[in-house]
């Protein structure tokens, strides 16, 4: 059965990972994920900003893999359509053509296979949070949002 890695890249907090079935992915699953209506962003536009990258290794992890990925048509970023403006900026995310942060929730859908070669076998995955569902996904983010409001 094949499976893909959805990567969450939260307007807050930090991005984590769920693994699911090819064929549980659909738009329902990426517009509870992007909180909307989604499209996909050209990859070639995305960069994660300098300071995230430096400050936490999960934000690290996503900059490799937008780096990494270049043009591959089986990798797709999605973004929070209605997020031109409306939504909060995602400052770790940057739009280089456009020099400004994207707005609202991204995710990245990608297979185990292409993440690996990207990493060549390094673990990744000790960087990021891996949760078990798209709902732990959400509520992971809303927890450090809790923590830090205390």
């Amino acid at each position: 059965m094949a499976t893909k890695i959805i990567i969450r890249i939260p307007t807050y907090g930090n991005p984590s990972y769920c693994l699911m079935k090819k064929q549980d992915i659909n738009v329902e699953t990426i517009q509870k994920i992007v909180q909307g209506y989604f499209q996909e962003a050209p990859k070639n536009h995305i960069v994660i900003h300098p300071m995230f990258r430096e400050e936490q290794p999960s934000w690290n992890i996503v900059g490799e893999l937008i780096e990494n990925v270049g043009n591959d048509r089986n990798v797709k970023v999605w973004c929070n359509e209605n997020g031109m403006f409306d939504c909060c900026p995602n400052m770790g995310v940057l739009d280089k053509m456009w020099k400004r942060p994207f707005f609202g929730e991204l995710c990245i859908e990608i297979t185990p296979k292409k993440i690996n070669k990207i990493f060549n076998g390094t673990e990744w995955k000790n960087d990021i949070k891996k949760c078990n569902s798209i709902e732990e996904m959400l509520k992971y983010v809303d927890e450090e949002e809790e923590e830090e409001s205390e």
